[in-house]
C-alpha cells in the first residue's frame, strides 16, 4: 500500500474523531496554532493516540524509515550548531531544482517563511479569509501591517 492509499485509508476510518473534534474546538475557541490532543481526546472519551492532529505540520504516519534512518545516523553531531546560513542544505535544494542556491530561501517552520515573507514584500495592508492558519493575521499584525480579517464561513 503506498502512502497517499494508507493516507485515504487513515482519514477514511479516523474521519469523525479528527475532523469533527478539530473544527468543534476551532468553532468553539476560535483559531489556535495546533490543536489539544488531550483536550479533544477527553471531549471525545476516546484515547489521545486516537486523535490525529492535521491543524500541526505533523505526518500522521509518523517518520518515513529512511528519514528516521538520516535522524539516527546524525546523533553524532548533535552537540554541533548548524550553519545558521545552510549553505549545504540550500546547495542540495538549489541542484535538485535546477535553480542558483542564492534563490533558495530555508525557514524554520512555517511560521518563520511567512514571518520573513511579509517582511520582505514589505507588506502594508493585509486581508485574512477565515478560518485559516492562525498565524497569518498575527504575522501581519506584528509587522505593523493593517491586517483585516473575513470570515468566509
Amino acid at each position: 500500500m503506498n502512502y497517499q492509499t494508507e493516507n485515504r485509508k487513515f482519514i477514511s476510518e479516523n474521519f469523525e474523531n479528527v475532523f469533527f473534534g478539530l473544527v468543534g474546538d476551532f468553532l468553539q475557541n476560535g483559531i489556535h496554532h495546533g490543536g489539544n490532543i488531550e483536550k479533544i481526546a477527553n471531549q471525545l472519551n476516546v484515547p489521545p493516540e486516537d486523535i490525529k492532529d492535521f491543524s500541526a505540520n505533523i505526518n500522521p504516519l509518523g517518520f518515513p524509515s529512511d528519514l528516521w534512518n538520516v535522524l539516527v545516523q546524525s546523533f553524532a553531531n548533535i552537540e554541533v550548531y548548524p550553519n545558521p546560513g545552510y549553505p549545504d542544505l540550500k546547495a542540495a535544494i538549489a541542484e535538485h531544482f535546477g535553480i542558483d542556491s542564492d534563490d533558495v530561501f530555508v525557514g524554520n517552520g512555517a511560521t518563520e517563511v511567512l514571518d520573513e515573507a511579509i517582511r520582505a514584500e514589505k507588506a502594508t495592508d493585509a486581508l485574512v479569509l477565515a478560518p485559516t492558519f492562525g498565524e497569518y493575521e498575527r504575522l501581519f499584525k506584528t509587522g505593523w501591517s493593517k491586517c483585516a480579517s473575513l470570515s468566509t464561513t
